[in-house]
């Protein structure tokens, strides 16, 4: 590709003109016409000869330009040549107080006034449905014939009376197709008082996702069409409202947004995009990339790790900050100096069994079952902080597990869920942390749990394929309050579940305060990020979702 430029006999560029390679004869490129003129055929008799070399002041000449490539992107291992860019111009020479609009308060920016973005931007979203949506008002003569349309379905209702429209099942096990890499999205121009736009540079997918992905494809025709899915992203910030304090334009920042619970597009989600307008209390300053986790590391920080944080570390850090404090005074009485406790009578008059404390007493011991996964690595490394705390964990037969070998304060369990907490003595943990979800795995744990302080919590719930809905979490706190009142088998235990469809955790912290904790100890070096199983491009984004992945996928957006 060629660029031409046109300049006088001053040297002063008039004119410009982009000319692709397939237009070059002979090496040498044909300089296209400019300003609307049309350059004559040399035989052509009776035609005012018009050459585009002259003008009616002064002469002119062309001069030909290589543009460059598009720069190849790399992430330290794999180059990927012409990786996706965003190319843009300003459309006129304007000031940064122009595109934000009459003052700062007035929450409205013009992006693409100022040269930061195009009219729209590109998005991977749901194509499902395209047809069935229009997006101009009908015409009269649209009316009349959806009238026909309507009447001549009258007739036949009948014979398909019952049936809905449904995705053919050609189509319901490739939920990748419906998806598409699109730039008809307008690109955010107005934000609120609390909320910032953002850059993306990476988005980040997990099985959570692909499971909202396949609920809104698997729906009726037109429900799901436009919906943008992710949920995580790390950027830089652009444009801030006035209440926002603790971030300015050009930090890196990181965030979760809202999850989309229900079948229809949702203004939720929506972080597989160039750009995303986010409330504060959802956001909070990153690690920079490159920041090294450890002396003598070999390479940096990535994006694809940064963007792995508020996708499962921030439900990781909620898991412990469930734990139950009174478990560490009680577990350190001496069962031999404490007295012993006396027999309680029902209101029959029997005494009731009295449940031994556990023995072997010393540190707590708390279990972390599916600890192989990447939200159960990261419970295990925040419980590893903690002096007083022996981490067990439970991994399916056949995990490495060459990460926890020679660590004093970690025991590695194989085997199934089941069969390894059946086999485990009773009262051993005041804790279990659940990473693979299940009803059985509760009902199973409630055995090996301290019967004066046991703690359970889940982070995936009674069902694993299941969106999490605020409903579902609403039955879950009915659960732990019933617990809390009322003893089963003599034992007092709490029950608590880390939904992600709730905003804040259990000590009122919003996920801007998680977030700002987790990053606190990614800079210390305490918590290392997981790395993703996949690493796809931006235009690439619909492999993410494909039948059979699995685990953390990152979306290179910019990079």
């Amino acid at each position: 590709m060629s660029a031409v430029l046109e300049v006088d006999d001053d040297g002063e560029v008039i004119g410009t003109s982009v000319v692709p390679a397939s237009q070059h004869a002979y090496g040498s490129p044909r300089p296209p016409s400019l300003h609307g003129r049309s350059r004559s055929s040399p035989g052509h008799a009776g035609s005012r000869p018009q050459s585009v070399m002259s003008r009616s002041s002064g002469t002119s000449s062309y001069r030909t330009v290589e543009l460059p490539s598009i720069p190849a992107t790399t992430d330290g291992q794999v180059t990927y040549p012409n990786g996706f860019t965003s190319l843009t111009l300003p459309r006129a020479a304007v000031t940064a107080d122009e595109a934000r609009g009459p003052d700062l308060f007035s929450g409205h920016v013009d992006l693409a006034k100022s040269g930061l973005a195009q009219v729209t931007m590109g998005t991977i979203s749901i194509i499902k449905g395209a047809a069935m949506v229009s997006k101009t008002p009908p015409t009269t003569l649209a009316r009349s014939t959806s009238r026909l349309r309507r009447l001549s379905r009258s007739f036949t209702s009948s014979s398909n009376k019952g049936k809905e429209t449904e995705t053919p099942a050609r189509l319901q096990s490739g939920v990748e197709h419906a998806l598409a890499f699109t730039t008809s999205t307008s690109t955010p121009s107005k934000y609120g008082p609390s909320q910032m736009i953002v850059k993306i540079f990476a988005a980040g997918i997990s099985e959570l996702d692909r499971l909202v992905v396949r609920s809104k494809v698997r729906a009726k025709v037109d429900e799901g069409y436009g919906f943008v899915p992710g949920r995580a992203f790390v950027g830089k910030v652009l444009e801030t409202g006035w209440e926002v304090n603790d971030v300015r334009s050009g930090d890196w920042v990181m965030g979760l947004t809202e999850l989309s619970t229900s079948t229809s597009a949702s203004k939720h989600s929506g972080t597989l995009a160039e750009y995303v307008v986010v409330d504060r209390t959802r956001v909070s300053r990153a690690p920079k990339p490159g920041l090294m986790l450890w002396p003598g590391a070999s390479s940096g920080l990535t994006t694809e790790q940064i963007v792995t944080l508020p996708l499962v570390a921030v439900f990781a850090h909620r898991a412990i900050k469930t734990f139950p404090h009174a478990a560490v005074t009680m577990r350190r009485t001496v069962p031999s100096m404490s007295p012993p406790a006396s027999p309680r009578k029902s209101r029959k008059g029997k005494e009731k069994e009295q449940v031994p404390p556990p023995q072997g007493l010393g540190k707590i011991k708390v279990l972390v079952v599916g600890a192989h996964t990447d939200v159960g690595d990261l419970v295990v490394q925040e419980f590893m902080l903690r002096d007083d705390l022996v981490v067990t964990v439970q991994v399916p037969t056949g995990t490495d597990v060459l990460v926890w070998e020679g660590l004093d304060t970690v025991e590695v369990i194989q085997g199934d869920v089941e069969n390894v907490l059946g086999n485990l003595p009773n009262g051993l943990f005041v804790m279990v942390v659940d990473c693979v979800g299940g009803e059985s795995v509760w009902k199973a744990s409630r055995r090996v749990l301290d019967p004066r302080c046991g703690q359970f919590t889940s982070l995936v719930g009674d069902d694993p394929n299941a969106i999490p809905t605020r409903q579902a979490y609403t039955k879950s706190s009915l659960r732990s309050l019933k617990h809390a009142f009322i003893r089963s088998g003599g034992k007092t235990l709490g029950y608590e579940w880390v939904c992600p469809a709730v905003d804040i955790d259990t000590e009122g912290d919003d996920i801007r305060t998680n977030l700002a904790e987790i990053t606190r100890l990614v800079e210390q070096g305490s918590l290392i990020p997981p790395i993703p199983r996949k690493v796809v491009m931006f235009e690439s984004g619909m492999g993410a979702f494909k039948d059979g992945e699995d685990g953390l996928c990152a979306v290179k957006v910019v990079g």
